[in-house]
């Protein structure tokens, strides 16, 4: 429930906080003292388009801060997963707009776009009056509307339809896994042909690319690394060269074993390396006659590994990926060529399923269609008792049948509805969104609610009473009044009637001292709450007697809220 409203800086207002109270709030006030800025105020801050004419006459700023007590709120975790904030009780919701156009929205002190606060505060607050009303006006809420009015006797139907319909989303995954029905079925196969004799056809080995590589290297470097083995050849084994040195030296050692035995281990560790040397040059002459590669091994070798990086590129990062994919592309193809039978299994099973989902959805309709016939009528009952003789209301469901079910329903059904409604005689009924009026949406609200019931909300009549008095006006009092046991309400009104229903009591009152008009907000005592009343209904004979009337109103008002618990 809304506990407070702070303003500051909103049309004559300086600042002024009101705490509001459970059930029955009441805000009365004579014509021009400042009411429909209260509301403006409440509205700016639930994330309605900000208008700076709103901003007090020499101000650079307005702010406004609504304190809500989700205690009792069933959708606060919705409201705090919106926000993306930890669960707690209260919620504090500011807002503030300057001269040059700019809003800042705050949620629990942290900002917050203007779009989230719209989503939050319409989980919580309803405002019906002479602005039109987003939420009963969108045909979008309508069917939720419709089956909040009995929401319990529709359960079994709902979890059921979900039920079903997790089956067969189930059975649609499997199909799909089986390569899916008919032509999908045979692309499927078509591409998994064209991918293995793709890959197959390439022969790959594990680590060719690697062995490719170093290939390519050499044959694109081949001229350079010929004159380095020539050049190492030329050292090593040419005329005057290191084999030619380690020849000469063998023999001087072999002269000098006879002196001493230090030369033949000498002789033997000098003919360890006669051999390395031979064997180094037997491999750099291999090397030399290995590069004699023509243009075309160069470009064999640059197709090759440019097949290796196509493959790669469609099916994996390596070879070893490559062949994985190989692998289990096969094996698909093995399921889908030996898979129609469980496919023509898995099929009229779904076909049975969506018999099914076509039955529970017309059982779901049927259900609906009784509980909005009631309504209908109920409404309909409300509204003439509030004075609107004529009004003609009618809950319009969509057609459907069983060829477009899928896809349409939902777990919540295949139902779209759409609220119709006349006021006039001889008038056809015709959305509510195109025919409706400011007053008459206050009291569609008033009498749906009444038939429907409360749901924890925040619900703001803004001058229901616009053209009613009298018998009308008590009646309008008793609905409210019985809607706010189980919800709070906030009405704006005119009428001692309603006002003496009021649980708490508000005068708006209007001041002007030093050039300067200011409105403030007073919250009304048992006594201040009669002495307002009494103004309300003016008397051309005496205060004295409007004073008693308003007494036996509130006295009336009270017996009857009593006996209505």
């Amino acid at each position: 429930m809304l506990k407070q409203l702070k303003i500051k800086n909103i049309a004559i207002i300086d600042e002024c906080t009101i705490e509001f109270g459970h059930g029955f709030n009441v805000l009365s006030g004579e014509t021009g003292a400042g009411k429909s800025i209260i509301i403006d105020s409440l509205e700016f801050v639930l994330g309605a388009r900000a208008d700076k004419t709103l901003i007090k006459s020499g101000e650079d700023a307005a702010s406004v801060t609504a304190v809500f007590d989700l205690s009792d709120v069933p959708q606060k975790k919705e409201i705090f997963e919106l926000l993306g904030l930890e669960e707690e009780s209260i919620l504090v919701v500011s807002r503030i707009m300057n001269l040059q156009g700019k809003n800042e929205c705050r949620v629990n002190g942290e900002i917050t776009s203007v779009s989230v606060l719209k989503k939050i505060t319409y989980l919580l607050v309803n405002i019906f009056g002479q602005h039109d009303s987003v939420v009963l006006l969108d045909s979008k809420n309508h069917l939720a509307m419709l089956d909040d009015v009995d929401e319990d006797s529709l359960l079994s139907l709902k979890n059921k339809l979900s039920l079903l319909l997790d089956e067969i989303k189930e059975i649609d995954s499997q199909i799909a896994s089986l390569g899916g029905l008919g032509e999908e079925r045979i692309r499927n196969i078509d591409i998994l042909k064209y991918q293995i004799d793709e890959i197959s056809a390439a022969n790959l080995l594990e680590n060719e690319e690697q062995e490719l590589e170093v290939k390519l290297k050499k044959l694109q470097d081949r001229e350079k690394i010929a004159d380095l083995i020539n050049s190492s050849l030329g050292l090593l084994d040419g005329d005057y060269n290191i084999s030619s040195a380690i020849k000469a030296a063998n023999s001087n050692l072999e002269l000098l074993e006879r002196y001493d035995d230090l030369y033949v281990d000498l002789k033997k560790r000098l003919q360890s390396v006669k051999y390395e040397v031979e064997d180094i040059v037997s491999t750099l002459e291999e090397e030399s006659g290995g590069l004699e590669f023509s243009e075309n091994d160069l470009n064999a070798v640059i197709d090759r590994l440019e097949t290796i990086k196509d493959l790669k590129r469609k099916y994996g990062s390596s070879i070893s990926e490559v062949l994985k994919y190989l692998n289990n592309a096969q094996n698909k193809l093995d399921l889908l060529l030996n898979a129609e039978v469980n496919i023509v299994k898995l099929t009229d099973k779904k076909k049975a399923l969506c018999k099914d989902v076509y039955e529970a959805s017309q059982e779901l309709t049927k259900k609906r269609k009784m509980i909005a016939e009631k309504l209908q009528n109920n409404v309909v009952t409300e509204l003439k008792e509030l004075g609107m003789k004529n009004a003609k209301f009618v809950v319009n469901f969509e057609e459907y049948n069983s060829s477009n079910i899928m896809s349409i329903v939902s777990s919540n059904g295949a139902d779209n509805v759409e609220f119709l409604f006349s006021a006039n005689l001889g008038v056809p009924v015709a959305p509510l969104s195109k025919i409706i009026s400011g007053g008459e949406m206050s009291r569609f609200m008033l009498a749906f609610k009444c038939v429907a019931g409360g749901d924890n909300k925040t619900y703001v009549f803004d001058e229901i009473d616009a053209g009613i008095g009298g018998e009308v006006g008590t009646i309008v009092a008793k609905k409210i009044s019985r809607i706010a046991k189980n919800a709070q309400v906030l009405c704006v009104t005119h009428l001692a009637q309603i006002a003496c229903f009021g649980d708490n009591n508000y005068l708006i009152k209007k001041t002007e001292s030093e050039n300067k008009t200011t409105t403030n907000v007073m919250f009304l005592d048992a006594n201040g709450k009669q002495q307002e009343i009494t103004r309300m209904i003016g008397s051309v004979n005496s205060v004295e007697y409007a004073s008693k009337h308003a007494s036996e109103l509130i006295k009336e008002a009270e017996l009857i809220k009593m006996n209505n618990k």
